[in-house]
């Protein structure tokens, strides 16, 4: 998968306070805004903004209103191993939040308050979540025509005979009809892989429904005890990451 690190020059200008989404057209009109792309030339043209579809890169893009360069503060990208019993919210009253987990650095990081977490897990489930500021990319890996896979090692409650084991596989790569579940609704779920090692399961899936995996095995009559992710569109848990622990990701990171 190509991630995609820049994002549209509107959602710069909102969040550095310039105007609103509503306003943005009415702002260009009345301001001078210019990028100016990092190259090899010692005189860079600056390119003028008149859509707010022109795409930034903060890390090597500069942007200049009217005259005056915008100082761009990095995109955090963050991976937290995430343990059981958490969720994946900035508040709870009756359970721990990843944010928990962060540090004073990250929290006083200028962009912390547009700090999300794309691709959440539920409470009862464990391993790799993945926090961006950049919203435009957090949005790129949810969307459906990307196909960003999704690594889970799973264990079951029932045992799989190697008879069910082709069955399972048959049904996971064929695709099947999944019953709705408290705020998830039916689906037919997309051709997945799944293979079996010892006493754990690899699911690898492309789409990311209400508790899509539990309810893959429940419709097939299993239950899950334990769901763990370890990767995200190329994104890896480390093995050597601790649950609870979190790491900073530069872009020499990303596969």
């Amino acid at each position: 998968m190509n991630l995609n690190f820049s994002e549209p020059v509107d959602h710069i200008l909102v969040r550095a306070g310039f105007c609103s989404d509503r306003s943005f057209k009415t702002f260009i009109r009345k301001h001078k805004v210019e990028i100016c792309r990092q190259n090899n030339s010692e005189n860079p043209e600056k390119e003028n903004v008149v859509s707010r579809k022109i795409l930034v890169d903060n890390d090597f893009d500069s942007v200049f209103v009217d005259g005056k360069l915008l100082e761009l503060p990095e995109h955090l990208y963050i991976i937290l191993n995430k343990p059981v019993d958490v969720v994946c919210s900035r508040v709870s009253d009756s359970h721990k939040t990843v944010f928990d987990f962060l540090p004073d650095p990250i929290k006083n990081h200028p962009l912390y308050e547009h700090l999300h977490v794309a691709g959440r897990l539920d409470s009862d489930s464990r391993g790799l979540v993945f926090l961006t500021t950049n919203g435009y990319f957090s949005a790129s890996l949810a969307r459906p025509e990307t196909h960003v896979e999704k690594i889970y090692e799973v264990r079951l409650w029932d045992s799989v005979s190697l008879e069910m084991q082709m069955e399972y596989k048959k049904k996971f790569e064929e695709g099947f009809e999944i019953p709705p579940e408290k705020k998830g609704e039916a689906f037919f779920s997309k051709p997945a892989k799944i293979f079996f090692e010892d006493s754990k399961i690899i699911v690898k899936i492309s789409e990311g429904k209400f508790h899509q995996v539990r309810r893959m095995f429940s419709a097939l009559g299993n239950q899950v005890t334990d769901l763990k992710r370890v990767s995200i569109g190329g994104i890896l848990l480390p093995e050597s990451l601790l649950e609870g622990e979190m790491k900073v990701l530069r872009r020499e990171d990303f596969v």
